[in-house]
């Protein structure tokens, strides 16, 4: 008599083994790929948190709090993911537009999986938090400016990150928010809030830095005129290059490099009428190229991404004194030689592992389907012999 079930489809104790092996596996494999990321949950207007996802951009389920690049997507930083998230999720209007005024401020909230949670690992997802704003209905071209950031904080040794997903939050808002000003001059009209965190634990390599994007759809009121212009402006993508200091930086440096939070000078209520200029716009005269923040004498800088002040010649130069770009040798790492950062150790113990994992199984395997051949071939050698 039958069991009932199909010849061939009993299951032995080794096969639940091997596939309990392969299980950890995949296990270890996605704990280390999907730990840690974050995205923007909601907004809180005069002080009242919104529902969740109000006004904001959809995210893709499937990469709903993922960065937009890392080491293993080398191109996203020029995508057009860059723009406000994930494609063609984003690209999707928000279930509704919010009203603010100009001059108040606005919180955005970020989480990790819900309230009350990491946030972000903060313990290696270092980096700057960033908020630009355009004039836009889908953001594209040269119409976002700049008008928050926080990147490394000397006074108390911590980065935005870090106060991000402490219980206060940045500057005291609250578990997860930074709170940005709309500048009080902007004309009234239809905008777009992006905001973003930078994480740095690997952008000590090429393509490390791993960017978190998200859209609002704000309704700005209020009497202003002001439209951010020239050197205020940037686009995404290009906004930022993979050069840029602020991308390309190694923390674990000692001494710890100045950081330089990436993208244009901030714009502030009346900087309009201003020129562009950190001062008076002939401060800039002479400038080339884009993303020149002047202040200073700035004149005759040249390249991209100058952030004047002193005499800066050549490309992603940080204001100072005369010199090129302020980069981190490749080779500096925490002890301040060659050697691996703690990302790049934690990746290797995961490389490690899964290797040591697969190769037990494939051994199992081996011995399991080899093992019945090696014996008859034992057999036919001694009665060969007899």
């Amino acid at each position: 008599e039958t069991s009932g079930r199909p010849t061939g489809s009993r299951i032995s104790p080794t096969m639940v083994s091997s596939k309990a092996l392969l299980c950890i596996i995949f296990t270890v494999f996605a704990a280390s790929s999907v730990h840690a990321h974050t995205y923007l949950n909601n907004l809180i207007v005069g002080g009242t948190p919104l529902a969740r996802q109000d006004g904001i951009r959809p995210h893709p389920q499937n990469a709903y709090d993922s960065p937009i690049a890392s080491l293993s997507n080398p191109t996203g930083l020029t995508s057009q993911d860059m723009t406000c998230g994930f494609l063609p999720a984003a690209a999707n209007a928000a279930n509704k537009k919010i009203t603010v005024a100009a001059g108040s401020s606005v919180g955005l909230q970020w989480w990790h999986a819900g309230p009350n949670d990491d946030v972000i690992d903060a313990a290696s997802h270092k980096g700057p938090c960033i908020a630009y704003m355009a004039r836009s209905d889908d953001g594209k071209g040269n119409v976002w400016f700049k008008i928050y950031e926080k990147g490394y904080d000397t006074a108390t040794n911590s980065w935005c990150v870090d106060q991000l997903a402490s219980q206060t939050g940045v500057d005291g808002k609250g578990k997860g928010v930074f709170a940005v000003t709309i500048p009080s001059d902007l004309a009234p009209g239809n905008y777009l809030l992006r905001g973003e965190i930078i994480a740095l634990h690997e952008a000590d390599r090429p393509n490390g830095a791993q960017p978190y994007v998200s859209c609002a759809e704000l309704t700005v009121t209020g009497s202003g005129t002001a439209s951010p212009s020239g050197a205020y402006l940037t686009s995404f993508p290009g906004g930022y290059s993979a050069t840029d200091p602020g991308i390309r930086y190694n923390m674990y440096a000692t001494p710890k490099p100045a950081y330089i939070v990436p993208g244009p000078m901030i714009y502030t209520a009346g900087a309009a009428s201003g020129g562009g200029g950190g001062g008076a716009a002939a401060a800039n005269t002479g400038t080339t190229g884009t993303n020149n923040n002047g202040g200073g004498a700035a004149t005759g800088t040249t390249g991209t991404n100058n952030n004047g002040g002193g005499a800066a010649t050549g490309t992603n130069n940080n204001g100072g004194d005369t010199g090129n770009s302020n980069l981190v040798s490749d080779s500096t790492s925490p002890s301040g030689g060659a050697g691996l950062t703690p990302g790049g150790a934690a990746a290797l113990a995961v490389f490690v592992t899964l290797a040591f994992v697969a190769l037990v199984v494939g051994a199992f395997l081996f011995i399991k389907h080899k093992k019945p051949l090696l014996f008859a071939a034992m057999k036919m050698k001694v009665q060969t012999a007899v």
